[in-house]
């Protein structure tokens, strides 16, 4: 306020003594140290806030004084944080203008944690199921604490805060900037890793990962190894056998696997038999569709499979397979209108029967042994 030495002329006499003093009391201080605000006029004369506020609007209404509007360098009420409401049950914490590392340090050790767990020490969802198990424990735990844990929900929150500070015009450009700088680190990489870094990393990492697969002894191949041999120990099994094998890994947690005995033929008998459910799977998708084979797909490419199945099922003589493939031809020739194709569905069911001449997948998985290590 500043003070205006205007006088009143034929205002009438005030009503009591007691806001005579007081304005008074303030009009001096504002002639004497003005311009001032209220509440310095409040802390200078001892007088309550409200009645500075009362007795200030009735000196302004009667010019004694006037507004000096707001004073340069004096900011109004600062924000301490920005919240999110989209996040799921509460409000998510964006920006800490009190603490500016605490959701920076909240995304970092979320990142490391799952950078180190599934890079790093090669934690998988399928082998090492009981971690997840304890992960998902926790995280329902914290998250009924107040932690915000799901980082695909987090990344949509910022995402949004980020539109928002491109859509909003009254915002002042320098705050504008801080935030999206904030908020950018946040959703974008929280490690602070370039696009450029990340590219030459994954290229050290590919070129790691070939050099690895040229070694025969290395850890990849023996991997690989024991993968096969797991799959092709599971050739030919009942459903039943497959749940209590199964049942044995996850209560073993994961020490017991049964593997095929290593042999210098098992690719190839993997091999065949992958192609053999490759093409009874493809066969089986054009019968189910009720109509001639020819007519919903390429006959060229039927007869490649039909053929296939002909020169690979004489080394298989595992019966479950065998029967499969000679009722998926034999359906096959029936709903076939081509006399080609029939022609090809019977010379493969004839090659069925006829005896195995070389190694079959049945050998290969009839002589599996159980491996207690993983």
């Amino acid at each position: 306020m500043r003070g205006n030495l205007r006088e009143l002329s034929g205002e009438s006499p005030r009503p009591n003594l007691l806001r005579e003093l007081s304005e008074q009391a303030i009009l001096e201080t504002i002639f004497r140290e003005g311009p001032i605000t209220r509440p310095e006029i409040a802390e200078r004369t001892n007088i309550s806030k409200p009645t500075v506020s009362a007795v200030v609007d009735r000196l302004v209404s009667a010019h004694l004084v006037q507004p000096a509007g707001e004073r340069p360098g004096r900011r109004g009420r600062t924000p301490l944080a920005f919240y999110s409401l989209n996040y799921p049950n509460q409000p998510l914490l964006l920006v800490d203008f009190r603490d500016k590392s605490r959701t920076r340090r909240h995304e970092l050790t979320q990142r490391a944690i799952n950078e180190v767990t599934s890079g790093v020490i090669g934690i998988s969802h399928f082998a090492n199921w009981y971690y997840y198990v304890a992960a998902d424990l926790y995280d329902f735990v914290a998250s009924r604490h107040g932690r915000a844990m799901n980082q695909a929900e987090r990344l949509d929150c910022y995402s949004q805060f980020r539109v928002s500070l491109a859509l909003d015009r009254d915002l002042d450009p320098k705050v504008r900037k801080d935030l999206q700088q904030r908020v950018n680190s946040l959703s974008l990489n929280p490690l602070e890793t370039t696009t450029v870094h990340e590219l030459a990393s994954s290229r050290q990492r590919y070129a790691l990962l070939e050099a690895e697969a040229q070694r025969p002894d290395g850890w990849l191949a023996k991997g690989l190894d024991k993968e096969r041999r797991a799959e092709l120990a599971s050739i030919g099994r009942t459903g039943k056998g497959k749940f209590f094998t199964g049942a044995l890994h996850v209560a073993s947690l994961g020490f017991y696997t049964r593997r095929a005995p290593r042999a210098d033929g098992n690719l190839a008998s993997l091999d065949s038999y992958r192609r053999v459910e490759h093409d009874l799977n493809f066969l089986e998708g054009l019968i189910n569709a009720g109509t001639p084979p020819e007519i919903v797909y390429q006959p060229a490419r039927i007869q490649s499979a039909v053929a296939e199945l002909a020169n690979l099922l004489p080394q298989i003589s595992l019966g479950r397979i065998r029967t499969r493939a000679e009722q998926t031809l034999s359906n096959l020739r029936n709903l076939s209108q081509d006399a080609d194709l029939r022609a090809h569905c019977s010379s493969a069911l004839a090659s069925i029967k006829r005896p195995s001449a070389g190694p079959s997948i049945a050998t290969a998985a009839a002589d599996m042994a159980a491996e207690d290590r993983p």
